[in-house]
């Protein structure tokens, strides 16, 4: 893990020149390398690091000199808590390295898209400039889009249950990767970055990778929400901001249909598992209906601050203030904690009702929405009265987002895909929907 270690003669892949696209995948993989072996250092001693130097030197002459294995089976006949301190130690600085190559096809992808040269091999704009080139009409392509459907599935497989901890401290590294990623960051913003690294890989050493108890399937629903609800749920727009992007090139873009949806085995997978059935579905409908509905609360809450349009300087769809009207009648208890000083600006009273409503569907009560189409009409009313009163660049982008993680997610994260055995499902599901507790509804 350091950069300065001896390789012996013959280091071939040590001479490697990189081109100069790739060099600032070089500094960075110098950079986490370097970082790596100080905490390495820092928490198990400076000898502990000259073994693994010592292991290191020694693979890459038994791989590019084809050496004897001796002297590496004699470095990694060590005592156990030795052997594993080992394995983490190269777990981590692959795990940082991998983290910088990720970093580095973004700032290749950028490269392409500032220089405006010939597309990206294998995006999206270079298909569709092969479409073009081989005779296929903008028609015909839009006819294609629209027939698209895209869902991945999360599997169901406990050992790659990360802890959420971990995931943490791994995105700590990335966003202080990517914040340098042009090399404009000042000597001291390089610095902090540093030192918020360091912080993140020597907390992430001092983590179990794992709890000793053998995951359970709420393990693997954690794991699983954590990219739907903190990777996934936030970057939605942007999937469709590309596709609009590149489409644009070829003449106007209509609306795209909800190309993207997502689906997981994690709750319903019964294939051989004792521990899934009617309880762990329920659970995981309720628990991504939680998170979905949680997450709608926190945009909305967003959207009142920005939508803050004032009838004396903007006209308001009537149809946005009957719903507003209604609303009031309905929650009186929400309607009465509107702020006064609001009453002039009818989107964001709106929206603060919408969002109680939200909050009674997450536990049942008599306001709550009957389903997701109800709550998608009452975004679109005021997504119509923008576009109607000069508000697209005053708002409406911002709530075109929400409605696009609606058409994705609904009112749960993703698809519950039931996998089967022996009619195991069948059970599970008359369990489910004998329950008249369960919303079914949605």
């Amino acid at each position: 893990m350091s950069a300065t270690s001896e390789h012996g003669s013959g280091d071939s892949l040590r001479d490697v020149e990189f081109p100069r696209v790739d060099q600032a995948l070089r500094e960075d993989v110098t950079r986490m390398g370097a970082l790596v072996g100080e905490i390495l250092a820092d928490q198990l001693g400076a000898d502990f690091l000259v073994l693994v130097e010592r292991v290191r030197a020694a693979a890459i002459r038994r791989r590019e000199q084809q050496t004897s294995t001796d002297e590496l089976v004699a470095l990694l006949t060590a005592p156990a808590a030795v052997a594993i301190d080992l394995a983490r130690a190269f777990a981590t600085y692959f795990q940082a390295i991998n983290i910088a190559e990720r970093v580095h096809r973004i700032r290749r992808r950028r490269d392409y898209e500032r220089n405006g040269a010939a597309p990206q091999p294998g995006s999206l704009r270079e298909v569709v400039r092969d479409l073009v080139r081989d005779g296929v009409g903008r028609e015909e392509i839009l006819a294609l889009i629209a027939r698209l459907r895209i869902e991945p599935v999360f599997t169901a497989h406990p050992t790659e249950a990360v802890r959420r901890s971990l995931l943490d401290k791994e995105q700590v590294l990335v966003k202080c990767l990517i914040a340098d990623v042009d090399r404009q960051r000042t000597p001291a913003e390089r610095r902090a970055d540093q030192e918020r690294m360091r912080l993140a890989l020597s907390a992430g050493w001092q983590t179990a990778d794992a709890a000793r108890e053998r995951p359970t399937v709420q393990d693997e629903m954690d794991h699983v929400s954590y990219f739907l609800a903190d990777v996934l749920y936030p970057m939605l727009p942007v999937f469709y901001e590309v596709f609009e992007d590149v489409l644009a090139e070829l003449g106007p873009v209509p609306p795209l249909p909800a190309l993207l949806r997502f689906g997981t085995w994690v709750g319903g997978d019964m294939d051989g598992n004792p521990n899934v059935g009617a309880d762990t579905v329920r659970a995981a409908l309720a628990a991504q209906r939680a998170q979905i509905l949680a997450a709608y609360r926190r945009e909305i809450a967003q959207l009142e601050r920005l939508l803050s349009q004032s009838l004396s300087r903007v006209g308001v769809d009537e149809a946005v203030l009957a719903r507003l009207a209604d609303y009031r009648a309905r929650l009186p208890k929400a309607a009465a904690r509107l702020k006064a000083r609001y009453a002039d600006m009818p989107y964001r009273h709106l929206l603060s009702l919408i969002s109680a409503r939200l909050a009674a569907t997450a536990t049942g009560r008599d306001e709550a929405y009957a389903g997701v189409d109800e709550f998608r009409a009452d975004l679109e009313l005021i997504a119509a009265s923008l576009r109607a009163h000069r508000g697209e660049h005053a708002g409406w982008l911002a709530l075109r987002q929400l409605l696009q993680r609606v058409d994705t997610f609904g009112f749960h994260l993703a698809t519950l895909d039931l996998r089967q055995e022996s009619g195991a499902h069948d059970q599970a599901l008359a369990a489910l929907l004998a329950d008249p507790q369960w919303p079914q509804r949605d």
